[in-house]
């Protein structure tokens, strides 16, 4: 079962279609969400992740250079156990950097 973590911005309506399709549909068996992150503090779909017990975490991105955003980010991923990142309405443009050391996850 690959472990996914998935990266949303707002409503959490993309994270929504992908967490039924685990429950009940093409993911069923195949995917675990281990996490939903979220650059935005307001996120209503933080929310409907914690309803359902997934562990959530921001890195508000807000008035943050570049770098500095990717390097906290990144610090918090090494803390997680995940195959694989699924952007799922995430609002944020992804450096190169970051693609860099994510590739093929």
């Amino acid at each position: 079962m690959k472990k996914i973590i998935i990266f949303i911005s707002g409503r959490g309506s993309n994270m929504k279609a992908i967490l039924e399709a685990v429950d009940h549909g093409v993911l069923q068996n195949k995917a675990q969400v281990q996490a939903v992150f979220s650059n935005n503090p307001e996120a209503a779909g933080l929310v409907t992740a914690g309803k359902r017990g997934i562990k959530t975490h921001v890195i508000a991105s807000q008035g943050k250079k570049r770098e500095d955003y990717d390097r906290a980010l990144m610090a918090w991923l090494e803390t997680q156990d995940f195959d694989y990142i699924v952007l799922a309405g995430y609002m944020r443009i992804i450096s190169p950097f970051l693609v860099k050391a994510y590739r093929g996850r």
